[in-house]
């Protein structure tokens, strides 16, 4: 979506926006930026000839800077008026490969948050931009100047990204490695220090970090494997820009800081070097990484199929799987806390969640079909992925905390109250469009099979549906009372065991309204009590004394 703060120029009240193109002929991209008549008009009025844009090296934020000095791309044509469009490959490409949420041809408003300086998509106050971007910005055209000479005489690293993960190599500049060979130094190693908003490295001989040499013992300057130090960055909230040049500056015998990183001063006590134990992103995906980890807890979700339909197992660990056959744990349920996207495991013995016992009965150590609550939990974003192993936190017997470390606002505290504990059956109501009555499309109730066994295998003989008096809560209840609305029995299952027509004219004689073909899931609060939301992470919250029932209005 276009950011809704408005920028608008001392003479205009035209729109300030800017577009992205990005055509693909053949195995080439072309990529050009469009500007409308109102960033023209501002770029007219305050003289600018040139734009600039960078990160920040910490959270990948995107800036735009206009300035009217030479460097950075031109937006002055020949005649020197300012172009509606010019072509920019790798400002296309870095917005589109590293900017969430922006698409191609459409127009994003401009939001200034200092004087020259712009951001889009995403609203950034003043005082946030000085506290928290201001001099963590990577400016494009600054590095260009900055390393005409680099190979040669800076200090600098750089990343290359392999095969478009967290994983790919290491590059040094010449300076540094002779830095490293002068002092009979073999290996390089990635830290940080998170009060000084810090990247740090260091040099060493005692074998922790990347190796500087080949297999010929010779010293290289590219090539160098990262193993796991990017994923270790990226979970530690220093985001890597495989697009940058990274600057260092030498703080104390062997050590280097990122000089982007806010200069501040560093306290050697408080850095947290990475290990050589730090897992890869490949490590985590090869074949017989469970075996490796037999004594870990930890669960894996990884991609399957289901009648030809694409679905989701869980498999666990040997470690995980002895403790649920200890527990005498028959079924497994997947929760979310929505606050903070914290994922927890709970092991019970009252049907709820996927079983862990097939019909011998015996456990069965195999992957489980999760695919409905793996797709709940990452219904809003992406909370969980597949081909990852993820370790669980034990909080009591038969509950467990998913340890996500690239979910940065994980909660530390379990609240009972704050999770919404899912189910892998797929129960709910929608309300159909089919066919026309008399001119008008004609709606039916209509409810899932798993909503239907439900029905057919309860001890009662009625439904009711009730509602507030807003009709924002929406309840199924059964009762062996005769609300009008009987469960039949007799017949196989199928829609008409419930009265489908009493129950759809009904609905609209009282002003329930539910988007046609929409899922409104169905949830257990009690054995005879259910809950029909629109939305499957919102709490089950419902008090029955507050609602009116159908069956009451007749």
């Amino acid at each position: 979506m276009a950011n809704s703060n408005k920028l608008t120029t001392e003479y205009t009240d035209k729109q300030v926006h800017i577009k992205f193109y990005y055509y693909v002929r053949g195995k080439r991209g072309s990529g050009s930026v469009y500007l409308s008549e109102g960033l023209k008009d501002l770029i007219r009025e305050r003289g600018y000839s040139s734009l600039d844009y960078g990160f920040n090296v910490l959270t990948q934020d995107f800036f735009i800077k206009f300035t009217n000095t030479e460097g950075g791309i031109s937006l002055l044509d020949k005649d020197k008026e300012c172009k509606t469009k010019f072509t920019s490959n790798k400002l296309v490409k870095a917005v589109l490969d590293q900017v969430e949420d922006i698409e191609t041809s459409i127009p994003y408003e401009l939001q200034e948050v200092e004087k020259h300086i712009f951001t889009i998509n995403k609203e950034i106050s003043s005082e946030e931009y000085v506290q928290s971007h201001k001099n963590l910005i990577q400016w494009t055209a600054t590095e260009q100047e900055n390393s005409e000479d680099k190979s040669k005489g800076d200090l600098w690293i750089k990343f290359y990204r392999q095969n478009q993960r967290l994983s790919g190599t290491l590059s040094i500049s010449d300076k540094l490695l002779e830095i490293a060979r002068k002092n009979k130094m073999t290996h390089i190693q990635f830290g940080y220090e998170r009060e000084a908003r810090s990247v740090v490295v260091k040099f060493n001989n005692s074998g922790e970090g990347l190796s500087l040499l080949n297999t010929a013992d010779e010293y290289r300057t590219f090539g160098i494997g990262t193993h796991g130090n990017l994923t270790a960055l990226n979970a530690a909230g220093f985001k890597v820009n495989f697009s940058s040049v990274y600057f260092l500056a030498q703080k104390d015998g062997l050590i280097f800081q990122v000089v982007n990183s806010n200069n501040n001063d560093l306290d050697k006590d408080l850095i947290q070097w990475i290990s050589n134990e730090e897992e890869t992103e490949e490590d985590l995906n090869k074949p017989g990484k469970h075996q490796k980890n037999k004594s870990e807890l930890f669960v894996r979700f990884k991609n399957s199929s289901f009648n030809n339909t694409p679905a989701c197992n869980i498999v666990l660990s040997k470690a995980y799987f002895d403790l649920c056959v200890e527990q005498q744990a028959e079924n497994m349920q997947l929760g979310i806390d929505p606050r903070n996207n914290t994922v927890y495991i709970k092991l019970n013995r009252d049907g709820k969640g996927i079983p862990l016992i097939n019909e011998n009965p015996k456990y069965k150590y195999a992957g489980w079909g999760i695919s409905v609550m793996f797709n709940t939990i990452n219904s809003k974003q992406d909370v969980l992925k597949m081909k990852t192993d993820y370790p669980l936190e034990k909080i009591n017997d038969n509950l467990f905390k998913i340890v996500n470390v690239d979910n940065p606002l994980e909660s530390s505290n379990f609240e009972d109250n704050n999770v919404v504990w899912l189910t892998n059956k797929n129960s709910y109501l929608k309300i159909r469009k089919s066919g026309t009555d008399l001119g008008k499309p004609r709606e039916t109730i209509f409810f899932s099979s798993p909503a239907l066994d439900l029905f057919y295998n309860a001890k009662e003989d009625f439904m009711d549906i009730g509602f507030n008096l807003n009709r924002e809560i929406v309840a199924i209840k059964l009762t062996n009372k005769d609300t009008t609305f009987p469960i039949s029995k007799l017949n196989q299952k199928g829609q008409f065991i419930v009265p489908i027509t009493s129950l759809n004219l009904s609905i609209k004689e009282n002003n329930l309204k539910f988007e046609p073909n929409r899922e409104y899931e169905i949830k257990e609060i009690s054995s005879s009590l259910f809950v029909v939301k629109s939305d499957r992470l919102e709490r089950d919250v419902i008090d029955e004394s507050n609602l009116l029932w159908l069956s009451q209005t007749k």
